[in-house]
């Protein structure tokens, strides 16, 4: 694995918090790298990133949650306009924001993110309003392994994340990427996920694999590719998934223009949506593709441009 920036959390403590604060991440110039496929040895897997970034957004992770739970609840009172919902004690803990922008070039192989986020907490946002390209994914459909490129991705599932992933590619920007790919990709297990493209975004094709099971079983394996991907995955109060294009999007066969999944729920009004699909531009796709894709507890899809 390589990155042309990385950016790690900080192992300082004061007592039971740790010394933390606001992260902002910016690449202006030119980022290169990564390899093929086809250069690595038999079972290994390239690996690169061009911005990597790992932020606490707290100075207490193993609190962080609840501060985030007080930040709702605080909204609902504020609603209400009463105390509804009692805040938790913990006065000591407080959220960063996390920002990562490129407004230079980035342009990667194989098995590439071109701004990759991993936040603990807080609200997290990437733009981007100059130019990535990535390679293709190195998925393994025998081992069932989703591993797809990405232009943008911002995740939060493998540290139970509950803060915003916000993530923008500007009237600027351009993302390009190859197959089992995504222009920009959100996994949000307990937060709110939002993405936008105001830019352009082409990916490649997804991936069908006949893959033979241990039971003599076979079987077609799907990896889709995807303009955008946005997924708020957990039933949890208050978290929501919502996607926007109002530039252009292209993606192959086997794809998604824009996918979106919200499994959440809002306790002040059980009927709003909780996964939001809206497109003011232009989506094409390939063969065997779904222009808009909208799943969740409550599903809105709104189409004023063309697909």
């Amino acid at each position: 694995y390589s990155a042309g920036i990385s950016f790690g959390p900080s192992q300082g403590r004061a007592g039971d918090y740790r010394l933390g604060g606001d992260v902002y991440v910016i690449n202006t110039g030119d980022i290169h790298g990564g390899v093929t496929k086809a250069d690595v040895a038999p079972g290994e897997l390239p690996s690169v990133s061009g911005l990597d970034v790992v932020s606490l957004g707290s100075n207490n992770e193993y609190l962080a949650a609840q501060a985030h739970y007080n930040e709702m609840f605080s909204s609902y009172n504020e609603i209400l306009g009463s105390e509804v919902y009692a805040l938790l004690d913990i006065p000591k803990v407080k959220l960063y924001d996390t920002t990562v922008v490129n407004d230079g070039h980035i342009e990667l192989k194989d098995g590439a993110r071109g701004i990759a986020v991993t936040p603990f907490a807080g609200d997290s946002t990437a733009i981007n309003s100059g130019t990535i390209i990535v390679g293709d994914g190195t998925s393994i459909p025998q081992n069932n392994f989703p591993s797809a490129s990405a232009g943008i991705q911002q995740s939060n599932f493998s540290v139970n994340g509950r803060g915003l992933t916000a993530s923008i590619n500007t009237e600027t920007g351009i993302i390009i990427a190859g197959n089992d790919a995504a222009g920009i990709a959100h996994f949000n297990i307990g937060g709110d996920s939002v993405a936008i493209n105001e830019g352009s975004i082409s990916v490649g094709n997804g991936t069908s694999t006949l893959v033979t099971n241990f039971g003599g079983e076979s079987y077609d394996r799907l990896f889709l590719s995807h303009g955008i991907l946005s997924i708020a995955a957990a039933p949890a109060m208050g978290s929501t998934s919502y996607a926007r294009n109002s530039g252009e999007i292209e993606v192959g066969d086997l794809a998604a223009g824009v996918f979106v999944s919200g499994q959440g729920f809002v306790a002040l009004d059980p009927l709003a949506p909780t996964a939001i699909n809206v497109n003011e531009g232009i989506i094409s796709t390939g063969d065997n593709s779904s222009g808009m894709f909208t799943l969740g507890t409550n599903a809105t899809s709104y189409n004023s441009g063309s697909v």
